[in-house]
């Protein structure tokens, strides 16, 4: 067992790299040195592939003083692309102005970003209706993406990340910048990152710096977790089955974390305990991922209720508690664990945790079929 100074070192460090992994990672950011003379290879990296144009990099290569819009259009006539797509993925972006003609896009772009100060949901929803092409179509709001999917469904979709978004997300977005030019695809990172994150459960067994290795790797794993998506938008290369893979990746990593973890625990205690604490952590996290994800728990098209899901978390309470089932919290929550040997009250917590979670979407779902009725199915 080590003493205090190993662990205070190992604090100290570990705050250091965070510091330095989020000043770096701001430093290389394209839109921090974006300028004029480079705006060209810029408007390539948003159309590369296949006419395609990529809404969230329109709002990520963009900076101060330059409007986007005009400079896109003019790239456009340059080029002579006469017909394009403005395309992204199904979390933001937008893919639904199609076979428009390049003296169109200038206003109609103009129009969705004059309105991200002097937002009006009505406002844009009438345009939406009235102008047919837009099936979709996207909002800067605070210099911020919002995404409008079709006209009856107007809601901001985001995802908390309090503490990745500092250093984690950054590196993982340039890394996806980086390899943007080669032969690799997204579904390669998802599956050689799980692959490599199911390998790491060998270094819990390694002693005091074994677990050490293992709480670095979890950095890694989540900012590789990071480039497959963002090299999906890229290269225009989102798929079904990628996001399929990647969201049952993520579970099954932390399923054999939760095991190895167990097993560690009860060889190093001897306490039988452990195990069933590991046993009541997978029953819980399955039972809650059951009830999230198909549609026995009130689902429409297979989809999660997103009116429902924003009820439940209107509560500030209630909002935090769901954090602790976040990605970003969870790994970050492993992550210290690893480092200061508390993976005994990792698996405790989390025992308890997804439980109560699964319990508690169970009634929100049984109060609402006993207040709403039930649905047909279609």
């Amino acid at each position: 067992m080590p003493n205090k100074w190993p662990t205070l070192f190992l604090k100290l460090m570990y705050g250091i790299y965070t510091i330095s992994m989020r000043i770096s990672a701001n430093l290389l950011l394209p839109q921090n040195y974006l300028n004029r003379t480079i705006i060209s290879k810029t408007m390539k990296a948003i159309i590369r592939c296949d006419g395609r144009i990529d809404g969230k990099l329109i709002a990520k290569y963009s900076y101060k003083g330059l409007n986007i819009a005009e400079r896109l259009v003019e790239f456009l006539r340059k080029n002579n692309i006469k017909d394009v797509i403005l395309a992204s993925d199904a979390n933001q972006g937008f893919k639904g102005i199609k076979n428009i003609h390049v003296s169109e896009i200038n206003s109609k772009m103009k129009h969705i970003i004059d309105l991200r100060y002097t937002y009006d949901s009505r406002k844009l929803e009438k345009m939406i209706r009235e102008n047919k092409s837009f099936n979709e179509a996207i909002l800067f709001k605070n210099e911020k993406i919002c995404h409008i999917k079709n006209t009856g469904c107007l809601y901001e979709r985001k995802e908390w990340n309090p503490l990745s978004k500092f250093y984690i997300e950054p590196w993982g977005e340039r890394i996806g910048f980086w390899l943007r030019n080669t032969s690799i695809s997204p579904n390669t990172v998802t599956f050689m990152n799980t692959l490599l994150a199911i390998l790491s459960n060998v270094l819990l067994f390694l002693g005091y710096y074994g677990k050490l290795a293992f709480g670095i790797w979890i950095r890694i794993f989540h900012m590789l977790d990071i480039v497959d998506g963002q090299l999906a938008r890229i290269k225009c290369q989102g798929t079904r089955f990628g996001k399929w893979i990647d969201g049952a990746g993520d579970r099954l990593v932390f399923v054999s974390w939760s095991i190895s973890i167990s097993i560690l625990l009860y060889v190093e205690s001897k306490r039988i305990f452990f195990l069933l604490a590991g046993l009541f952590l997978l029953a819980g996290y399955m039972m809650y991922n059951y009830l999230l994800y198909t549609s026995v728990a009130y689902f429409r098209n297979n989809r999660f209720d997103v009116k429902s899901k924003s009820k439940v978390k209107q509560n500030p309470i209630i909002k935090l508690f769901l954090s602790f089932s976040a990605v970003d919290i969870k790994y970050h929550l492993l992550t210290v664990a690893a480092i200061l040997n508390g993976l005994d009250i990792f698996i405790i917590f989390y025992a308890f945790y997804f439980n109560l979670l699964w319990l508690m979407y169970f009634v929100f779902y049984l109060l609402k079929y006993l207040k709403e009725g039930d649905i047909l199915e279609t």
